[in-house]
């Protein structure tokens, strides 16, 4: 037998409807507003109902220019997705989650000063707003996916060291973002995490990761060099495709990665240690591949693969 929450559902107060949890009478979730105001106050209450949850609120209001939401709200929920004039916003000092979709586009909010007490930002939290940098206080516990994609104007920021996991794609289509500092609690760069961030310059591994997912760097073309800590022992697929001006690649010995991980990648320096196994052709491609490492130069830290690299058209000596 399976239980479901019921709501009281289609509330007034004034330009607000909100539905209230059966199982938590005294509080309300807003869910629309009809108004036309530009600059907003949240009430923190609504007929005797504490005001806890803004679910998709004022999405899509080009109105709002200010917001001032009551320190009662816990949970922020694609709330003002679409408000593309919204400027400014004074956060609620207890909230706990910043949900999917909560500012959206919202695409000239350029400062927001988020409360020590929040512990997840969800998918697609900020995407496509105008900050230059945000500070993240060190409760957050993960970072959901596209959080902050397509922010264009980003150009720094830190990740605490509470972010145990992030989602896909967090910072792809960033163009504009330089310096980064990932926590050492992640272990892995996740799949498309920096896909398209033209302007970085450095892959910013912390000391645990040992995985990089497919995509990561994608058409990171402000890359010169990919110097691999010894902890990455996988590299994704297609992870470094189009960063066309890699000059320097330093493997590791533990490592292993995909047969097109470094697809367009081509007139490089490959340094390569003994590894514990032999390197299959399939690793940088073959004869009839083309596209990968192609016309490359290998320094090798001893002849033992001399035999295999000399075979390999796409090196040269």
């Amino acid at each position: 037998i399976s239980t479901a929450t019921k709501y009281y559902q289609n509330t007034k107060y004034g330009n607000y409807k909100y539905f209230v949890p059966e199982d938590a009478d005294n509080e309300c979730s807003v869910y629309e507003y009809s108004g036309n105001k530009s600059n907003i106050v949240i009430p923190s209450s609504m007929n005797g109902k504490a005001v806890t949850t803004l679910v998709d609120t004022f999405k899509l209001n080009e109105n709002i220019v200010s917001v001032v939401i009551p320190d009662s709200v816990k949970n922020i929920n694609g709330a003002f997705a679409g408000c593309s004039n919204l400027t400014t916003i004074i956060m609620p000092s207890a909230l706990e989650i910043l949900g999917s979709s909560a500012f959206n586009c919202a695409s000239k909010l350029t400062n927001i000063e988020i409360p020590n007490t929040v512990t997840q930002i969800g998918a697609y939290c900020f995407a496509g707003c105008d900050m230059t940098s945000i500070n993240l206080p060190n409760t957050i516990t993960y970072i959901g996916t596209q959080a902050f994609a397509d922010c264009t104007k980003l150009k720094s920021i830190t990740i605490p060291e509470s972010v145990e996991s992030m989602g896909t794609y967090v910072f792809s289509g960033c163009t504009s973002l330089t310096d980064v500092t990932l926590p050492n609690t992640i272990t892995e760069i996740p799949n498309g995490c920096f896909d398209g961030c033209i302007s970085l310059t450095d892959m910013c591994i912390p000391s645990n990761v040992t995985t990089i997912g497919m995509f990561a760097y994608r058409d990171c073309t402000g890359l010169t060099e990919l110097i691999f800590p010894s902890n990455v022992t996988s590299v994704g697929t297609y992870s470094f495709r189009g960063c066309t001006n890699i000059n320097k690649i330093v493997f590791n010995k533990n490592m292993t990665w995909g047969a097109t991980s470094f697809f367009s990648i081509s007139n490089a320096e490959i340094f390569i240690p003994d590894m514990d196994e032999g390197i299959e052709p399939s690793k940088f491609g073959s004869n009839t591949r083309t596209g990968i490492l192609e016309n490359c130069t290998v320094y090798l830290q001893s002849d033992k693969y001399l035999d295999f690299y000399s075979e390999q058209t796409m090196f040269t000596d």
